[in-house]
């Protein structure tokens, strides 16, 4: 079911692997995520706060002479998940192994980990919780979730669609411009460059760029135990585009009430957005 993703003739709408093979990332290379104007139920979801923010527990530089193509198998497995039928897995698969020699490790990690963020929240949005289960992308929660039927949805429904489109038209494309790079970026490039969405150019509060930087630190230290070897720094840069993608979807659910009056989502909420969390392996 992955979104946008349907055949290779109609690879479209505006999924990430869709946008880089049709170049159009380079169109919104210029334009910060802060400038959005149109957005999901005129909340303010991307406008520009906490201008000094603090820039806290950045990572050591690192000094790299070639930049990889090797492939982060947790996050192939992972995008694998979302396809429906083996026609949509080749697809993906061919994807995939077009991305990592054009685009080199680094910044394939930080592009497929937003897809993987954006699908397992359009399964949200469209109400597929059954594909928890069917797809093995969390079985034990799709069981929980499907004990309550369609009213788990309840509070997500007046506005799914809007934002789904949001996500799609405006959302997505500007993270494209702003990860567009022209030539294989280093680690230390694709981070740089997310450290500057979350302290420049988003809404992001204080509060909330201490938080990415105090997360991506204890990542660091827990999950990678301070490894900086090619796949550590792999699954550092998806953590931090997972800490974007996580606020900023989390700004959108509460902006448009998804936890008013439902107990069941609110339960739930964080287990769902953390099924696509990396691990660091």
């Amino acid at each position: 079911m992955v979104k946008g993703i349907s055949s290779i003739n109609g690879l479209i709408k505006t999924s990430v692997v869709a946008a880089l093979l049709a170049g159009s990332s380079a169109l919104y290379a210029s334009n910060p995520i802060k400038d959005i104007n149109n957005k999901p139920n005129n909340t303010e979801i991307l406008s520009r706060e906490g201008a000094d923010a603090l820039k806290a527990m950045r990572v050591n530089e690192i000094n790299q002479t070639a930049v990889p193509t090797v492939h982060n198998k947790r996050i192939d497995d992972t995008f694998r998940k979302f396809a429906k039928d083996d026609e949509e897995k080749k697809l993906i698969n061919s994807l995939i192994d077009g991305m990592y020699p054009t685009k080199g490790t680094f910044l394939t990690s930080a592009l497929l980990q937003h897809e993987l963020d954006r699908q397992q929240y359009f399964l949200l949005l469209e109400e597929k919780g059954n594909l928890l289960i069917k797809n093995n992308i969390n079985p034990e929660l799709g069981k929980e979730v499907s004990k309550y039927g369609s009213d788990f949805y309840k509070s997500v429904r007046p506005h799914a669609k809007e934002i789904d489109k949001w996500i799609d038209d405006e959302y997505t494309p500007r993270i494209l411009g702003n990860l567009s790079f022209d030539h294989k970026p280093t680690a230390k490039e694709v981070i740089d460059r997310l450290d500057d969405i979350v302290e420049n150019r988003s809404n992001f509060k204080t509060n909330e760029v201490t938080s990415y930087n105090f997360a991506s630190d204890v990542f660091i230290k827990k999950q990678l135990n301070n490894r900086t070897d090619d796949l550590a720094l792999s699954e550092l840069i998806a953590f931090k585009m997972y800490m974007i993608d996580k606020t900023i979807f989390e700004k959108i659910s509460k902006n448009n009430d998804f936890f008013k009056n439902n107990g069941r989502l609110t339960d739930f909420y964080n287990n769902w957005i953390e099924t696509v969390e990396p691990t660091g392996k």
